[in-house]
């Protein structure tokens, strides 16, 4: 009897995988690294939050998140630099996607295919841009809680000065009968 035929999909993946074209690293709902497949990813520590082993996703906690509520969502950063301690730099596709069936986030790391300097700059403006949309929500949360803060405020200011100035209305009131009967 011959060995049990391996699913020729998983047996090229494992291949790829082995040969560092692309990794694979699991994230929980804290973006927490699980598990992590593949050479490429050797330097992905577990139990560490993904922002501070893969610098380009730093600060994109809510739009990685989001993507468990889109189910065909993917967040792309393309042409990434990374260094890995000890290994020499290189550029990296990097795509997060949801996987619904496992409740987990699922980082795909891949060789970049091409060097072109074009292809460069856009992906630097592309993570530029994500930053930036991360930063304009960060900054319209705090201006609406500004925003409501200072309503409550005006609101306190102008109950609070409403008892004085009836006080003053009902004295001049009766200052003016007091001089009119008088």
């Amino acid at each position: 009897m011959g060995e049990p035929q391996q699913n020729p999909i998983l047996t090229a993946g494992a291949l790829l995988a082995e040969r560092g074209v692309f990794g694979i690293v699991w994230l929980d709902a804290r973006l927490v690294v699980v598990e992590r497949y593949g050479r490429l990813v050797d330097f992905v520590p577990l139990g560490k939050p993904v922002g501070e082993v893969l610098v380009a996703l730093f600060g994109l906690d809510d739009q990685i998140r989001a993507l468990a509520d889109d189910a065909r969502g993917t967040l792309e950063m393309p042409g990434v630099s990374i260094r890995a301690p000890g290994a020499p730099q290189e550029r990296l596709n990097i795509t997060v996607l949801w996987g619904a069936v496992e409740q987990r986030f699922l980082v795909l790391v891949a060789r970049a295919s091409s060097e072109s300097e074009i292809e460069l700059h856009l992906a630097q403006q592309m993570r530029a841009r994500l930053m930036a949309e991360a930063d304009a929500t960060a900054l319209a949360r705090q201006l609406a809680r500004a925003n409501r803060d200072l309503e409550e405020f005006a609101s306190i200011i102008s109950h609070d000065l409403r008892a004085p100035m009836r006080a003053m209305r009902y004295l001049t009131e009766d200052a003016e009968a007091a001089l009119a009967a008088g």
